[in-house]
């Protein structure tokens, strides 16, 4: 009975205990339809799809995934979370926004879903959307996740061409130094942002961290995340040895970690896409992974 009345109840507490502030914030976050279904699946099935882009990406870029998914006779949802709320590290913002998506899967009556996450922005969305559907609204069932160049890890040392993360004591290794210095200008610098406008971000984000880094230190970058998750979905990692900003290693150590705690994990390695880059230069490659992977995620039991 409680499922049935579940997205009104989601409406009033979801926005009714945000600030008018955190409210303006979140209106830049949108979520849409993507492409319907251009032709029936190639076996029945329940699944729908949430796409989450990665940062500072466009409606337009997010479309492409979108489409790839209607050829293969699947519905989705599609957003990107603002990167400033990854960067900044505001972990309340993204549980607002994760709340907001599963108000939207409620709405297009998505509660069979696949997780396409892009880059860190769309894991971070994916780990707290996730944890909300095992505490909160276990009426959703996830079928499967998808991590397109992702996850990285949270500490510059580990981001170089060769495994460190063996010298790590901790769990969830996060450094704040990492976000100040290396992740955030350099998602800027790729985006093609100029040098000034790059700088005057940092200088925001430096002030914002201020107050987010006392609060979510503790809180798991995707990456350490996704190595210890405890979930029971099969997940798909698609990744490159020539992606530039997330090393092939440390993503092939995350789907080797899950493979070893007895999860179903497919990866597939591109030849020559860099991050984010590879339906664009491998479509057909990347379409048949995405084909096979939902066929057996999605099989009605």
């Amino acid at each position: 009975m409680l499922k049935h009345v579940r997205p009104l109840l989601l409406q009033q507490t979801s926005r009714k205990l945000l600030c008018p502030s955190t409210l303006s914030q979140l209106a830049q976050f949108h979520i849409w339809p993507g492409s319907p279904p251009s032709q029936p699946p190639s076996s029945p099935h329940s699944c729908s799809v949430l796409l989450f882009g990665f940062a500072g990406s466009s409606p337009h870029q997010l479309a492409k995934q979108s489409a790839v998914y209607s050829s293969l006779g699947y519905t989705s949802l599609c957003c990107i979370l603002p990167l400033q709320h990854l960067f900044h590290y505001d972990v309340a913002k993204v549980i607002s926004c994760a709340h907001l998506v599963v108000e939207a899967a409620y709405k297009h009556n998505h509660k069979q879903v696949v997780i396409h996450s892009l880059s860190n922005n769309g894991a971070i969305l994916y780990q707290h959307l996730t944890q909300l559907v095992a505490t909160q609204y276990k009426d959703i069932t996830i079928k499967g996740a998808v991590f397109d160049s992702a996850p990285g890890p949270g500490t510059l040392l580990e981001h170089l061409p060769f495994p460190l993360s063996t010298l790590s004591t901790t769990k969830y290794p996060l450094s704040k130094s990492f976000l100040l210095y290396g992740a955030y200008p350099s998602v800027n610098l790729a985006n093609g942002m100029k040098l000034r406008d790059i700088l005057t971000a940092s200088a925001d984000q430096a002030r914002s961290l201020k107050v987010n880094w006392p609060l979510n230190k503790s809180v798991p970058w995707p990456g350490p995340y996704l190595k210890h998750e405890k979930a029971d979905w099969p997940l798909l990692f698609l990744y490159s040895k020539k992606d530039k900003q997330i090393h092939w290693r440390y993503i092939s150590s995350v789907a080797d970690q899950q493979r070893e705690q007895g999860r179903n994990v497919t990866t597939h390695m591109f030849s020559s896409s860099g991050h984010v880059a590879h339906l664009k230069f491998h479509p057909e490659e990347y379409k048949e992974a995405l084909r096979m992977f939902m066929e057996n995620a999605c099989k009605l039991s």
